[in-house]
């Protein structure tokens, strides 16, 4: 699909390498993959700092205000593009690419 929210310099591009966890992912079915880019996208437009919050929140298990309605494999699916779309910076929680 290859949308990107660009506010910020965050980008949801799709396609993008992401480090092997080892684990066995499942394929993301069509409509809940539409629900998980749309709330990604959303979470990005709230900016670098915002992002690295919600992905503590999301790693604790907890649900943020904009994943409340999806399941807790959505949750899951939210928390790992925003890792992978944060993975430019460095694990400091730094918004800068430097």
């Amino acid at each position: 699909m290859g949308n990107k929210a660009s506010h910020h310099g965050l980008s949801t591009r799709q396609g993008s390498k992401q480090p092997d966890s080892g684990r066995v992912r499942m394929p993301i079915a069509p409509a809940m993959k539409s629900r998980v880019e749309h709330c990604v996208e959303r979470l990005c437009l709230k900016g670098c700092k915002a992002v690295w919050e919600d992905i503590a929140v999301l790693e604790t298990g907890e649900a943020l205000p904009e994943t409340r309605q999806l399941s807790a494999e959505e949750n899951r699916a939210v928390l790992r593009e925003l890792k992978t779309i944060m993975s430019v910076y460095d694990k400091s929680g730094s918004c800068s690419t430097d």
